[in-house]
């Protein structure tokens, strides 16, 4: 999505909100705020994007500034593989990963990735030798 506009109006389709009122009391903004955010006619103050932020609690407060990242922050680890953690980081801009421990962060979790397959594969394996074994007695 090319601006906030654009990002609000994302967030009021994936809360399935049906009109700018609707928008405007899930936030606590007047309707006309509401309104003209949406419609791109005018963006909100920092105030006002932290309003939304904290109305929208699933909602990846960095993404509705930049574009940037996914719009749904996960709450579940679980849910989270390394994998997708690396692919967003390379989403990033430079400047943003050159930071120190962005970065330090960044190859700790390629380096886990890559142990963790590794893992993976050996208990794969291990799986496959106990079966011949049970098959062969």
């Amino acid at each position: 999505m090319s601006n906030i506009s654009d990002r609000l109006n994302l967030i009021k389709e994936y809360y399935k909100i049906n009109s700018y009122a609707e928008f405007a009391k899930y936030t606590g903004l007047s309707h006309q705020s509401a309104s003209n955010y949406l419609k791109g006619r005018q963006n909100p103050d920092v105030e006002k994007l932290a309003i939304i932020v904290k109305s929208f609690d699933k909602i990846n407060a960095y993404w509705l500034l930049t574009g940037f990242g996914e719009m749904v922050i996960k709450t579940d680890l679980n849910d989270v593989s390394i994998e997708e953690i690396i692919k967003h980081l390379y989403k990033y801009p430079k400047e943003e990963l050159e930071k120190e421990t962005t970065w330090k962060m960044f190859i700790e979790l390629q380096f886990k990735s890559k142990y963790i397959k590794n893992v993976k594969k050996e208990i794969q394996k291990l799986k496959i030798s106990q079966q011949k074994s049970i098959k062969d007695s």
